[in-house]
């Protein structure tokens, strides 16, 4: 799932109905990585990801300036609606 959020910062922009999506996956995951996602760590910095005992490493940087940001706001929004909490941490 992390490396799916990833993965999909290329393609947001052109298909914006995955927003929905998106977010739906983006808010089960810890808020360390959220913070990755979005950026808020050192820029051009690489995250890597051992997958299983044969460690398959997959090296990921962040691109927070493919996000668009209205349909990502609109999308946490409608999550926040229809979850019925205050915020996303409720």
């Amino acid at each position: 799932m992390k490396i799916g959020l990833f993965e999909l910062q290329n393609v947001l922009g052109d298909f914006k109905l995955l927003y929905k999506d998106y977010i739906d996956c983006f808010i089960t995951i810890e808020q360390d990585v959220r913070d990755i996602v979005l950026g808020k760590m050192l820029k051009n910095e690489e995250i890597h990801f051992s997958i299983g005992y044969n460690s398959f490493t997959y090296v990921f940087k962040s691109k927070p300036e493919l996000f668009d940001r209205i349909s990502m706001a609109a999308s946490l929004s409608e999550q926040i609606l229809e979850s019925q909490l205050e915020n996303l941490e409720n």
